[in-house]
């Protein structure tokens, strides 16, 4: 009886959410259309890449997500798109490169789990990466806005931005450590600004390299982010952009109850940065020292970002956020 009872209560719920264009009410009702149709269709073309596999690996979901670090319908949809019309490609080359990216595995252990020789290897790894870095394209700026609630304090803030930090190995020349030496992390780095959108959490735009010598705001200033978003527009960022007017930032030393609400108003939101930040350093690549040519790194960068952003398609990282809907302080200014 308590069953019927609530499968009539969540029906009539859910009937009233539609009505009022919210949707399911189910944790994951903001997956789009075209996510849950390929969703249906992943059996289709998984019994190939299951094959390929199991001459190398177990067969099985959890040995291929640590190796390769996504789903199989991430990987389809990167080789239909951008590898499959050209003829030198093959599926076995994409595998591997994702697990170049994924495991960035040392000497010769990867050559030797794929079982093919070291200039084969490294020779198809580039080759993929090369491509992928001229033709990729899924990172969309024009993603950032969204309808908003037209009350809302934050209703022209789309953007929040953050830099994150990767580690290389220590150079041997003198002048390039200096160069690339980063006071925050105390180790040498290549520092990238990451916009993600405050609504979806989907990223938005992704800035060239700079070197670990360079602080935030600067990064913010010079690599042409505030050239691309509207006047009337702002960003939502941590308290290493303080002094900017077109950015939200928190007190660095809140002391009245209003700045402490605003701070936790900014930190509630920024998470969503720091947690699509988390799905970059899943890669090796990019969580561990650098061990290839410092030019090469934004190439893999680059590729990774694209690669999450189609990750994050289908497992979208944001929630609806309470305070992009409620105002809270209907006369506060910044």
């Amino acid at each position: 009886m308590a069953i019927e009872v609530y499968n009539s209560r969540h029906a009539v719920d859910s009937d009233a959410r539609k009505d009022k264009g919210l949707g399911h009410p189910c944790r994951r009702s903001h997956l789009c259309t075209t996510a849950q149709h390929t969703l249906q269709q992943v059996f289709m073309y998984k019994k190939d890449w299951e094959t390929l596999w199991a001459k190398y690996w177990p067969a099985n979901n959890r040995t291929w997500k640590s190796s390769i670090g996504c789903e199989v319908f991430v990987v389809e949809k990167i080789w239909n798109t951008y590898l499959a019309k050209e003829t030198k490609f093959e599926k076995i080359h994409l595998l591997w490169a994702l697990y170049f990216l994924r495991q960035y595995p040392v000497g010769d252990v990867g050559h030797c789990v794929w079982k093919v020789s070291k200039p084969t290897y490294e020779k198809w790894i580039w080759k993929v990466l090369f491509h992928l870095d001229e033709h990729i394209d899924e990172i969309d700026f024009e993603e950032r806005k969204r309808p908003r609630t037209p009350n809302s304090i934050f209703s022209n803030a789309f953007l929040c931005v953050d830099v994150t930090e990767c580690t290389l190995e220590k150079p041997t020349n003198r002048y390039t450590r200096n160069m690339f030496y980063s006071g925050k992390s105390k180790a040498v780095t290549l520092k990238y600004e990451v916009a993600v959108s405050v609504d979806s959490g989907q990223i938005c735009w992704v800035s060239e390299c700079s070197p670990g010598t360079f602080h935030d705001a600067t990064i913010l200033q010079h690599q042409g982010l505030l050239d691309m978003i509207g006047e009337d527009e702002v960003l939502i960022a941590d308290k290493a952009y303080v002094g900017y007017d077109m950015v939200y930032h928190p007190y660095k030393s809140p002391k009245t109850r209003e700045q402490l609400e605003w701070n936790k108003m900014i930190g509630s939101i920024r998470v969503v940065n720091e947690r699509a930040i988390r799905c970059f350093k899943l890669w090796n690549c990019l969580s561990h020292n650098w061990r290839h040519e410092i030019c090469l790194h934004p190439i893999v960068f680059k590729v990774i970002a694209h690669i999450v952003h189609i990750m994050l398609e289908y497992s979208p990282l944001q929630k609806p956020n309470k305070w992009l809907s409620l105002v809270y302080f209907s006369d506060f200014t910044k």
